[in-house]
């Protein structure tokens, strides 16, 4: 419930670009309003916002503000691998409006303590540049939090990092991270691949995951069941399935995909397929629709979020995304069918997943499913993915912003 606010000092404003931001970032502000921080979100994108779940619930706030800058240009990719050129024009816009000045005087005027950016670069064009220079300038404490997890295990995840490794000789450059006062990471695991690729071990931090929190996941459930938002279509099938697409471009077989989505519509009658497409864009193409759509037990590049998606069904079928330590920590059945790219994830020799190496492996994990939920490998996953095999901070949201303060008093 909202507060009744006291006198408070602390102010922090947090940058956002995309739905996965809001995602990664809800639990450290809900975190925030509790602890009575005034809270100031930007988007500095066309997404929409306002429409987020989330944001809507923390409006409730009386410290709680979401600046529209209604005169900023704003670019209308939907991820940062698809960002789109906003034009001279809009350009010379922004830079004559929003600048470093305008900056320095939005942070002094709202009294900002701290600014928080989702995982990037500090100096990324438009408005974030400006916005790090201008708390830069003014000495206040930049912590860069996560907007993803990645669960691969190996560096080469993709074939942009095959490429740059192939003509470069080693892994990207993230030196420049080390401007953030603090770079946040999951796992000790993360954190190492940041000090491989450039970071200094004095900058980059291994908090855990405040997405995939079971306190979190079980208060955003909460959130979608009293707003009504909750999946109920379909609800008469005896099975229900959720496959999540990966990125295409992360070493995935997209033919093979496409051939393991045909072969599940034509063989689960009694069964409803829901194909989730990436939060970031990825999903299936209008013409391979053309050929699932036409078994009629199949919604596909679902509109609706993760969340409730994962509640609907009793199978979770994945092998790209993070959202399987959800369906872990909610005891429904996940399928890893590994043999569809050729990454290596924190699901490989897993037992909390079933693990599948071809089509028919996967129609029978469905047919014959088993509950994971009292497999002791289940709470291992939860333990070093979640919880950073770190005991000492059952509350992700709470550790997070112990450090903040931290950061902000010293």
């Amino acid at each position: 419930m909202p507060i009744k606010l006291r006198e408070n000092k602390r102010s922090v404003l947090l940058l956002i670009n995309f739905f996965n931001d809001v995602d990664h970032s809800a639990p450290l502000i809900l975190e925030l309003l509790e602890r009575e921080f005034f809270v100031h979100i930007i988007c500095l994108t066309r997404f929409d916002i306002s429409a987020d779940l989330r944001i809507q619930h923390f409006r409730s706030w009386p410290n709680f503000t979401l600046h529209p800058l209604h005169l900023l240009p704003r670019s209308n990719a939907r991820s940062n691998k698809t960002s789109a050129g906003l034009g001279l024009g809009r350009k010379i816009i922004r830079e004559l409006l929003f600048n470093k000045i305008w900056g320095i005087l939005f942070l002094s005027f709202y009294r900002i303590n701290a600014v928080i950016f989702t995982w990037g670069r500090p100096r990324s064009k438009g408005l974030q540049r400006r916005v790090f220079l201008a708390a830069d300038l003014l000495s206040l404490p930049t912590l860069c939090i996560p907007h993803g997890q990645n669960i691969y295990i190996n560096y080469d995840v993709n074939k942009d990092i095959k490429e740059y490794y192939r003509e470069n000789g080693q892994w990207p450059n993230f030196e420049d991270r080390n401007e953030f006062t603090k770079y946040v990471v999951q796992t000790n695991r993360h954190r190492r691949q940041h000090i491989d690729w450039g970071m200094h071990p004095g900058n980059v931090f291994a908090w855990g995951s405040l997405r995939f929190d079971p306190e979190w996941i079980s208060y955003n459930f909460r959130l979608y069941q009293k707003s009504g938002r909750l999946y109920q279509d379909n609800l008469g099938y005896p099975t229900r399935i959720v496959f999540f697409l990966p990125h295409w471009r992360y070493n995935v077989d997209s033919g093979a995909v496409l051939q393991l989505l045909t072969f599940l519509l034509d063989q689960l009658e009694d069964s409803f397929v829901i194909i989730k497409g990436h939060t970031r864009g990825d999903c299936i193409s209008d013409e391979d629709i053309k050929t699932l759509s036409m078994n009629g037990n199949v919604a596909i590049n679902s509109p609706v979020e993760s969340t409730p998606l994962i509640e609907w069904a009793n199978v979770v079928i994945n092998f790209g995304s993070s959202i399987a330590l959800e369906a872990i920590v909610k005891q429904k059945t996940v399928i890893f069918p590994y043999y569809l790219h050729s990454n290596q994830t924190i699901f490989d020799n897993c037992t909390a997943v079933m693990a599948c190496e071809s089509d028919e492996a996967v129609l029978n994990a469905i047919n014959q499913p088993r509950s994971p939920h009292e497999d002791i490998e289940s709470r291992v996953i939860v333990e070093n993915e979640v919880f950073n095999n770190d005991q000492t901070h059952p509350n992700i949201a709470h550790h997070y912003a112990d450090h903040l303060e931290r950061a902000i008093d010293s």
